[in-house]
């Protein structure tokens, strides 16, 4: 049964920013000795979300190969993208809509986290760098159309990471 080989994850859209908020990103402040204030904290939870949901859209195409989606199944339905379309690795436009709609809040947790930047002290801002990647990878899936099949999508970001890392670096910011 199809069904089956979505994961928990995968039913329901609100989930999504339990898991992301699990991400890496999320908590790497704890173990760093920043101080752990209520700017930093919300900064960095909107920086997990945004890099988890853009790792989901970016990782799309590699789990619909192992027969999973982790996009949303509520949020597929809202755009009318089947699990079949999910799995099938062909691109749709109900299917990029989806892909469009969580991109769009993975972007409105980007802008959150970096309108506390202000709020943040340097050694904070500079643990929110994964921010950088989330947004690459973002831009990438715009410039083709949402569709989350698009193989460039799993070209390595390099020269453009490590430019916009040097960039955020002198600049002190994410």
């Amino acid at each position: 049964d199809a069904a089956d080989a979505v994961p928990e994850i995968a039913r329901d859209g609100s989930r999504l920013h339990e898991t992301a908020r699990g991400r890496p990103s999320a908590s790497r402040h704890k173990a760093s000795g920043v101080a752990a204030d209520e700017p930093t904290e919300s900064a960095a939870l909107h920086v997990g979300c945004a890099v988890g949901i853009a790792t989901l859209l970016r990782g799309a195409a590699h789990h619909a190969e192992q027969g999973a989606s982790y996009i949303p199944a509520d949020v597929a339905q809202r755009h009318g993208a089947s699990l079949k379309q999910l799995l099938s690795g062909r691109p749709s436009a109900p299917l990029c809509d989806a892909a469009a709609e969580l991109a769009h809040e993975a972007t409105t947790h980007l802008l959150a986290a970096r309108a506390l930047a202000p709020d943040l002290s340097p050694q904070a801002r500079a643990l929110l760098q994964p921010a950088v990647v989330a947004e690459l990878v973002l831009q990438r899936l715009q410039a083709h159309g949402y569709n989350v099949f698009a193989p460039e999508l799993r070209e390595p970001l390099g020269l453009r990471l490590r430019t916009a890392l040097a960039w955020n670096a002198a600049f002190r910011s994410f």
